[in-house]
């Protein structure tokens, strides 16, 4: 059973990579979390994070990963083309090299954090703009989209128009406790 969700805002920091970024952070309760970043081409750009948290019971990981990857890819969909808004292509580099990886190894660490996005332009060429969303604790994919749908941060990256592709993941920690991460690019 899902706990009744509470949000709350920190805000943040700058740090340099490339160039000045910019870096604007959201916490909430239930765990997912947003990022943004620009492009290396440009001399600064910024990277905006944005983060959800579920408390939820123990669950059972019997789904199989494509399954929950498919399910995500298509509820993300929707909800972009109920606002008109091109669909994501789901892309191989984004949710092998990316977003599974980061998310297997957020379940081993037990930790919840974005990566440095600017580490994905050396793992899959031809990237452009890139955004994360990271959850904790959703059990399911419509819950962790839903949670992202209810956060101001995760939302914009999902309904962005910049974006093309995306990237999925999600592993469980050793509790059984799921980890999703999305990761789009244009």
């Amino acid at each position: 059973m899902f706990r009744k969700m509470s949000f709350w805002v920190a805000a943040a920091a700058c740090l340099t990579v490339f160039g000045a970024v910019g870096l604007t952070s959201s916490v909430a309760t239930p765990t997912a979390s947003a990022a943004e970043i620009s492009a290396p081409a440009a001399k600064n750009y910024s990277v905006t994070n944005s983060t959800t948290q579920t408390t939820t019971g123990s669950i059972t990981t019997t789904s199989v990963t494509s399954t929950r990857v498919a399910k995500v890819l298509a509820l993300v969909n929707a909800q972009r083309k109920a606002r008109g808004i091109p669909a994501l292509k789901l892309h191989t580099c984004l949710t092998t090299k990316v977003a599974q990886p980061w998310a297997k190894h957020l379940a081993a660490t037990k930790t919840f954090t974005h990566r440095n996005l600017s580490t994905i332009w050396s793992l899959c060429s031809g990237m452009g703009a890139l955004a994360e969303n990271i959850g904790k604790g959703y059990t399911t994919p419509e819950a962790v989209v839903k949670g992202w749908m209810n956060s101001a941060g995760h939302k914009a990256n999902i309904l962005n128009r910049t974006y093309t592709k995306l990237g999925v993941g999600v592993a469980a920690e050793s509790s059984g406790t799921l980890i999703w991460v999305t990761n789009f690019a244009s």
